[in-house]
C-alpha cells in the first residue's frame, strides 16, 4: 500500500514537483524521530543549508543529496532517486523554474551591480564582525553572487559555496570521540572546516584552526573555538590545492589537548 511518503506514485492527478517532493521528505523525515539538521549533517555529509534547501523545496536536492538523507533517514534511496529523475525530466511547469532567457541577461547585469557594490560595502566599512563570520546587517549571503559569497572569512552556510561541498578529508581522533572534517566548494574555490565531539562533555571547548597546507603560519588560516560540541570555521577564499586542519579540545578541569597531527585533504 503507497504511503504519503511512498515516491514511487503520487497521490491524485496533480503533477509532482519539487514542493510536493520537499513535503515527502519532511514527512520522511518526521517517521525517522525528526533528527535535527545538525545530526543529518554529521550523518550525511551535506551541509545544513543544503539539506535545510532540500526540506524547504527551495530547490530540487542533488542525486547525491538524495541518496545520502534516504540513507540517513532508514529508507531505500532508490525510488527517491528514480522520482527525481523524473522530476528533472518532467516539463518545465513542474519544477519552479529558476532562470527564465528572457530575464537572464537582465539578472546577470543586476548580480553584476550587486557584487560591486557589495564588495564596495565591505571593503568601505567593514561589514564583518570581529568573529569575521556573520554581516552585521544578518543577510543571508546566499542571495548574493558568488564573487561576494566566497570572500574569506564567510559563514559558508550563509553562501551559496555550501550547495556544492564535499568532504575532502575526515579523521576521528581522541579515541574515536571528535571528528575533524576538511570541506571544500569548487564553485567558489573556498575550503573550511568542521569538528564535532560526538560524546559531548558539558562545558568541553573544542578548537578547530585551518590553513593553506604549504602555508602553516600564513596569514590566511581561519580559526574557530566553541563549548557546543560542534564548531565550524569561516572559509578561506583562496585556490589552494590542498587545506589542513589542527584541532584541540580543552575538557573541564583539564589541560588543552592537542588532538594529533594535523588532517589535510
Amino acid at each position: 500500500m503507497t504511503t504519503p511518503t511512498d515516491p514511487q506514485d503520487r497521490r491524485g492527478s496533480a503533477p509532482d514537483s519539487v514542493a510536493l517532493f520537499a513535503a515527502d521528505l519532511r514527512d520522511l523525515r518526521s517517521r525517522a524521530d525528526n533528527p535535527t539538521l545538525e545530526r543529518l549533517a554529521h550523518r550525511t555529509h551535506v551541509s545544513k543549508s543544503v539539506l535545510s534547501d532540500a526540506f524547504r523545496g527551495s530547490r530540487l536536492p542533488t542525486a547525491t543529496t538524495v541518496a545520502q538523507l534516504a540513507r540517513a533517514l532508514r529508507t531505500d534511496p532508490a525510488p527517491w532517486l528514480e522520482r527525481r529523475e523524473r522530476l528533472v525530466s518532467a516539463p518545465p511547469h513542474t519544477i519552479p523554474a529558476r532562470r527564465r532567457p528572457l530575464r537572464a541577461r537582465r539578472r546577470r547585469l543586476a548580480y553584476a551591480v550587486a557584487a560591486g557594490a557589495a564588495l564596495l560595502t565591505i571593503i568601505g566599512t567593514g561589514v564583518w564582525t570581529a568573529q569575521g563570520t556573520t554581516p552585521r546587517d544578518g543577510r543571508d549571503l546566499r542571495t548574493l553572487p558568488t564573487l561576494v559569497a566566497a570572500i574569506g572569512g564567510a559563514d559558508a552556510d550563509r553562501t551559496t559555496c555550501a550547495e556544492d561541498a564535499v568532504v575532502v578529508a575526515s579523521e576521528l581522533r581522541l579515541n574515536r570521540s571528535v571528528r575533524i572534517e576538511l570541506l571544500r566548494s569548487e564553485s567558489c574555490r573556498s575550503a573550511w572546516g568542521r569538528a564535532t565531539h560526538l560524546l559531548p562533555v558539558s562545558g568541553a571547548e573544542l578548537d578547530l584552526r585551518i590553513h593553506p597546507a604549504d602555508a602553516p603560519y600564513g596569514g590566511h588560516a581561519e580559526h574557530a573555538s566553541g563549548t557546543d560540541g560542534d564548531v565550524t570555521t569561516p572559509m578561506i577564499a583562496r585556490d589552494v590545492d590542498r587545506v589542513c586542519g589542527v584541532a584541540a579540545v580543552t575538557l573541564p578541569g583539564e589541560a588543552r589537548r592537542e588532538l594529533g597531527p594535523p588532517v589535510c585533504g
